[in-house]
Formats: structure tokens, sequence, C-alpha cells
């Protein structure tokens, strides 16, 4: 995944990077076999007895686009939510240096319901994820290990290299959360927690009694916690100093989407705690019913689609061939449009259509076979589009002969009026 990395007076430099998902989102199974040692919220005792014991996600890269599906159905399981890490390479987390630096980034959150929580922040996690601190931990970045946040999280797997196995307590409310002996702390700093009533807020002038300014000074932090009666744990733990002294040394880029089994999110999107009037207990304007994980995971689009569309003829047609919605992966090939007003009407999800020959070339380099362009006449604009991402998860079904080889599209019009019957649309 791309990033740019920018000097003072607004020159800028492509980054090439990667971004790794979490080891806690890993399928952990034996050695020497497919038997899980982590299922659902509770570990095998017999695989993992002790600490020392060591043992299809929704995200998709396009440029400098991050994608992140909320819920992914897969071929075996369902996966909610995803944490990712932006990655240097196999064996280092990219370190980012925010004390006196700019961090800028566009999110679209139009699919971000009341109740989700879409979150950018960084972590002091250990650049190389851990590896060197800790023998046991032969994974490293590569497999997303060695997170760690300010809220000292206990339902880390793996911490320091051991399985957190210890005192292990599944949760009673959802069925992939728990919460072990060890937690896994290190400092954090929200850049940005919102879903999709998210609104940008100019800093005005405080109008709290006691609270005078419209930045954060470590007199503002003090004030505005006796002011609201929040706990003192930021200042308890250093305050802004802290903070500062953990902004001055690299930080992990952590970028996750989650749900909320404890509060509904309510703290973050609507009025928490939900009788209250107090200061601050506004949050947003999501319903205080609003935010039920169970409802919102029903709700979400689900996983991804994957499509071949192909050797299709479409003629004469007033309306539209393809329509292709968001969380679609679509291979397009090999398909006749005779008059056809509209050969494709949407195309928000991940799609190689196969326009010319070059691309042809392209799909056939990465499927091992070849691929047929799309022939177009008398009809209305077909849009060039090449994302390979399509290709990479078509290319997953194609050794389970779920991918037919498509005949050369000079072929399709005569092998279907043939032995197909024709209907009007």
């Amino acid at each position: 995944m791309a990033w740019s990395k920018c000097a003072m007076g607004g020159t800028c430099t492509s980054q090439q990077g990667s971004v790794v998902i979490d080891s806690n989102w890993r399928w952990l199974h034996t050695t020497d076999g497919y038997v899980n040692c982590y299922t659902g919220n509770e570990w095998d005792a017999a695989l993992c007895p002790s600490n020392a014991e060591w043992g299809t996600y929704g995200a998709t890269t396009n440029g400098d686009a991050l994608t992140l599906k909320f819920v992914a159905e897969g071929e075996f399981s369902t996966n909610i939510g995803s944490r990712l890490y932006l990655l240097e390479s196999g064996s280092k987390y990219q370190g980012l240096t925010l004390l006196g630096n700019e961090f800028t980034f566009d999110v679209d959150v139009s699919n971000l319901d009341c109740g989700i929580n879409g979150a950018l922040y960084i972590s002091s996690m250990d650049l190389d994820g851990g590896v060197r601190k800790f023998s046991s931990n032969t994974a490293g970045p590569k497999c997303g290990t060695g997170y760690c946040d300010s809220q000292c999280p206990r339902d880390v797997n793996f911490i320091d290299g051991e399985a957190n196995v210890e005192s292990w307590a599944a949760s009673s409310n959802d069925a992939n959360a728990d919460i072990g002996t060890l937690g896994a702390c290190c400092a954090e700093m929200d850049i940005w927690e919102a879903n999709k009533d998210d609104k940008a807020l100019a800093n005005s002038e405080s109008l709290i009694t006691g609270v005078s300014g419209n930045s954060v000074t470590e007199d503002y932090c003090v004030a505005q916690r006796a002011a609201f009666g929040d706990n003192t744990s930021f200042m308890d733990k250093g305050g802004l100093a802290t903070l500062s002294a953990a902004l001055a040394k690299p930080m992990v880029l952590v970028m996750s989407l989650w749900d909320d089994h404890a509060a509904n999110m309510l703290w973050l999107d609507s009025t928490y705690p939900m009788d209250s009037t107090k200061l601050g207990a506004t949050r947003g304007s999501c319903a205080t019913s609003s935010g039920v994980p169970a409802d919102v995971d029903a709700e979400q689009p689900r996983g991804t689609v994957t499509v071949q569309a192909g050797n299709n003829l479409f003629s004469n047609m007033k309306g539209h061939a393809f329509d292709i919605y968001d969380s679609t992966s679509a291979l397009l090939e090999g398909n006749m449009f005779g008059s056809v007003d509209s050969p494709m009407a949407s195309y928000t999800g991940l799609i190689y259509n196969v326009p010319d020959s070059s691309s042809a070339s392209a799909c056939s380099s990465t499927l091992g076979r070849a691929c047929e362009v799309n022939t177009v006449t008398g009809s209305g604009g077909w849009p060039s589009l090449t994302n390979t991402a399509a290709l990479t998860t078509i290319n997953r079904y194609t050794s389970k002969m779920y991918v037919v080889t498509p005949l050369p599209d000079s072929s399709v019009k005569s092998k279907f009026t043939g032995n197909a019957g024709v209907g009007d649309i």
C-alpha cells in the first residue's frame, strides 16, 4: 500500500509499504496438522496448557487505499472486525514519529453505522513485534504480533511471546472475545475514532466555567476532568509529558473496525450514561438503543462476493447488463454487447473487465490461462476497469474448478444463438 512522506513546503515522496493483520485474527493450529489451538473464544487445554506453549478478514488494498469490511463471510468462517498495522517490511513495522510532524488521511465512513468504531491511531509497539525482547516470539511483524495500547487489553492472545491462556475467561456475550491474566500496555495516541455521523469540529473557546482556552494543555486536562467528573488516569500516568515522550519515538500506525460488547459504543456516538444529563453525556446523535453488537453484525453489508461472468451475449437491451456493487470481486471476460444502452450501470466493487488485449495479457499472466476481451458494438460505454485485486481473488478459486476457461469472444454469438433460447429483456 502506497503512502507519502512530505517535507515542509509540500514536497512529497511516495513510500511503498504494506499492511498486516493482527495475530489475534489469524488461524492458530498445530504445527503437524490442522487442529485448532483456539476456537471462538476458548483455548484448547491439551494443546496450550500454559503460557509457555506457542502456537479471510475483510481487508483489501488498492494503490494508496485500504478497505476494511466489518463483516466478511468466507468459505469456512465469518470474520467480525479487524485490526491492521502499516508495515515497512516483513520484519519491521513502519515507525511514525509524529512529534513536530503532521499526519493527514482521507476516510470514507458511509458504511460505518451507529455502534461501529472506525479507528486510526498510533501505538508504542515494538517495531519488530517483540522478536528481539522475547526469544519465544519467532513470528514478528509479518504475523502481526506485539500489539499493545493504553487500555492494557487483556484479550490479546499472545503477549511477550507467550499464549495468554492462564485464568482465561470467555466473554458471556461475545463468541469471539475473552480475557486473560496478562494485559498488553503501552502509550497510544488516538488520531481518529468515529463512524458515519462524524463531523469535524473547529477548536472553539470553552464555555465551561473553570475551563478556558481552545487548545489542549496540562491545565486544560486537569480542569476538564474536574468539570466533567472524569477520572484522572491520564494525569496519573504522566499526562502530556509522558505522551510527548512517546510521540518523540517511532510509533506504529493501527487501523481497525470494532464493535462494543460492553457499552454498545454509546460512549462514542450517543448519550452515555444513557440517562445522564450531565456535561459531556451527549457524545453523538445515535439512539441509546443503537449499537447492540448482534444488531450491528446482522445489519452490516456482508463480506465479499466473488463472480466470474464470461461468454454472456447481450443484444438489443434498453437497460443495463451488469450492475456491480461494493463487496464484490468480479472478472468479466468474453462477453458480447450489441446495441446495449448501458453495458455496466454501476461499478463500485473490485472489477477486472478485460477491456483490451493488453489487459487480457495481464489477466492471462495472473491466472495462467487465456483471458478473453469483451466485445462492445453499438452500445454505451464500457469502462476500463483493471483492478488486479479482483484477479488475485479469482485465482484462489481456480484450483478448485470454480473458475472456467471462456470461449474466444468470436465464438460466443454463433455458439449461443445456435444452442440456446432467445428472449426479450
